[in-house]
This record gives structure tokens, sequence and C-alpha cells, in this order.
């Protein structure tokens, strides 16, 4: 079957034939408002897709993640040896934008800015970490579904206890920085906060030494604010949550 040369051309695009046009075009053809705004129409999503790329590259090299909440469950227990252990497990991990709106994810992405070794607690205004840490305890709380459902149904075979969940950002040694919500039981910050300094210290994997920071001075801050008098809610940066389980 025969083809025609006019069934044989190739339909081209509107940016590929305009681009074609300039190639040919006299350059005095650019002072005139319908080539420059049409230039302009194919120029924007083009920067735009070059920074954005720039920007992924940038982060990517600075090993920076914090597209990610990363929600890490923080055990620190006595063994049968009477030596305390402390573990740190990932539970599970959000995309941002799951959690909160664009101009939310802003406010926390600066707020990481200013969080340093010293101070690894995110200083975010009420609504942010409301809204945050909301989605995070609801996350976590989803785990407990079927304990708080038989507890409801009247099973004795449950047990809980009392967590909090803090907003923290990553110390400038960690290789991946990213933002995490740290989830530790109230008794667990309690115990720590009370250590001595000549206090043996506990089993902690080699890996989880920056952790373990991490934790003695979240156990230090909620000390500051733990007590009848003092609620720890969102504008004391700590969450109150319960977790049930069956045993």
């Amino acid at each position: 079957m025969s083809v025609t040369p006019e069934e044989a051309q190739i339909q081209t695009g509107f940016k590929a034939s305009f681009v074609s046009y300039l190639l040919k075009a006299d350059l005095r053809d650019l002072q005139r408002v319908d080539v420059a705004v049409e230039l302009a129409m194919v120029s924007v999503p083009l920067m735009m897709g070059a920074v954005t790329a720039v920007r992924g590259y940038t982060a990517w090299n600075r090993r920076f993640m914090h597209d990610i909440v990363n929600i890490s469950l923080n055990s620190y227990t006595k063994g049968a040896d009477g030596r305390h252990y402390f573990q740190h497990r990932v539970i599970g991990e959000l995309p941002l934008m799951s959690l909160i709106p664009r101009e939310g994810q802003r406010r926390l992405r600066n707020a990481t800015r200013g969080a340093t070794v010293d101070q690894p607690i995110l200083d975010l205004d009420r609504t942010t970490q409301t809204i945050v840490s909301n989605g995070v305890c609801n996350q976590v709380s989803s785990l407990c579904a079927s304990a708080f459902l038989a507890r409801d149904l009247g099973s004795t075979r449950v047990t809980s206890d009392e967590y909090v969940v803090v907003l923290t950002s990553e110390p400038e040694k960690v290789k991946m920085k990213k933002i995490r919500a740290m989830v530790v039981k109230t008794s667990s910050l309690r115990e720590i906060a009370q250590r001595s300094r000549n206090d043996p210290k506990p089993v902690i994997g080699q890996r989880y030494a920056a952790r373990w920071k991490l934790m003695k001075h979240l156990a230090e801050e909620f000390a500051k604010i733990d007590g009848p008098n003092k609620p720890y809610d969102a504008q004391n940066k700590f969450f109150k949550l319960e977790l049930v389980a069956i045993v």
C-alpha cells in the first residue's frame, strides 16, 4: 500500500514547531509581543523543571530526606542480666504531603534548618505541630487497631502503656538527615532523666549511639514539663499517646 507524501509528514507539536520557527526567524522578530509571549510560555516550564532537578540533586548529595517523616519506636528496658538496653526500631515512614498541606510542609522544612545536635527538637508553631503530630499519632495508633477493639469487646488479654511523640530533625553528624517522629514510653523518659552520670551506660548498638544521645536530650526536656500541673501538649512539643497490645 503506497503512502502519499502528505500522509508521511510527521505532525510536530507546538513547542517543536515554535523552536523551529525561532531558529529560522530573523532576530528582530523577537521584539514582537506575540513572539515574546510564546517564547515565555515555552521557557517557563523548562526553567521550572531545571530548578526542581537541581534542588533534588543537591538534596540527594547532601543526604536531606525532608520529604519523609520517619517514625521510630525507642525502647529503654532492663534485661534479665540487670543491665539496661536501648533499642531503636523504625515502625513506619510517611510522605510529608500525606500529613500536612503545602504551607505546613514549608514551615516544617524551615524548622529543620534551626535544629542542631544540641537542640534537635523542632521549634514549630502550634498549628503545624498539632497537625503533624496528630497525623503521626493516628498512624501509630492504627497499628493497635485489633487490640483496641479487643479491649472494647471486654477482653482481658490486653496491655497498654502511655507514650509520647516528639518531632526532631537529624543531627548534623547523622548520614541521612530526616524528620523524625520519636515514639517513647513516658516511663522510659522519666527513668533516663533520673539516671546518674555514674550509672553504667546501657547496651547500645554501635549504629545507634547518636540515637541514645538524642534520647537523653528528650528525657531532659520532658522532665522540665512533666508533672500534674505541667501538661505536655502541642505547646510543649510532646504529644501524649496510648498504645495497646494483645498478650
